[in-house]
């Protein structure tokens, strides 16, 4: 099955979406000085004969895409503090979770965003995902935002492999705030509870 892309155009930037993973990417943002930044990395191999026999995930790999559940694809040693606990289920063994290498469908949606869906198997803890990629109409900023079609207490994350070329030091900014809702693992998770 061929992978469908859709792009999206605005004053500050061009952005393209795939339907294999739902991934975004690549991005591209003109700077005032006439060259263009591609923050997101497309794997180089993408296009490539040979690409097919890779898993779904690493075939047309790039930018940013939704891990749901984000787990094991198999069994390892673990790192200090961290602990294999909870219920298994059939696709768990998926790398990255289902929605990182299923196709996704493309929904109708206003012409300033690209809204997608992926839709899990019948006997999945989750029943779905929705992704919508929106350019911010005022910046070179995007905001993809994801959520889940059905309750289910798993780890999520959003991935992104994030292009540096001529790897050097970059220049100090200003800190990021701390998210009330961001966690990082290890963290005792409770069953059937959701956390912003």
């Amino acid at each position: 099955m061929a992978i469908l892309r859709r792009a999206l155009a605005w004053d500050y930037g061009v952005l393209a979406v795939q339907s294999l993973g739902g991934m975004l990417g690549p991005v591209l943002f003109p700077l005032p000085d006439g060259r263009t930044v591609s923050p997101l990395q497309v794997a180089p191999w993408a296009n490539e004969p040979g690409a097919e026999a890779l898993p779904p995930i690493l075939r047309a790999l790039r930018g940013e895409w939704s891990c749901v559940p984000f787990g094991f694809d198999a069994e390892r040693a673990l790192t200090p503090g961290w602990q294999i606990a909870g219920e298994s289920f059939a696709g768990a063994e998926v790398p990255h979770g289902h929605g990182a290498n299923a196709r996704w469908t493309f929904l109708d949606g206003p012409s300033d965003r690209l809204i997608l869906e992926c839709l899990y198997p019948a006997d999945h803890p989750v029943r779905g995902l929705r992704r919508t990629i929106r350019p911010d109409p005022k910046a070179p900023a995007i905001e993809p935002d994801s959520g889940d079609l059905g309750a289910a207490a798993l780890p999520a994350v959003g991935a992104a492999g994030i292009r540096c070329p001529r790897a050097r030091a970059l220049p100090r900014g200003p800190q990021l705030p701390r998210y009330a809702g961001a966690r990082r693992s290890p963290v005792h998770r409770e069953r059937d509870v959701h956390r912003a």
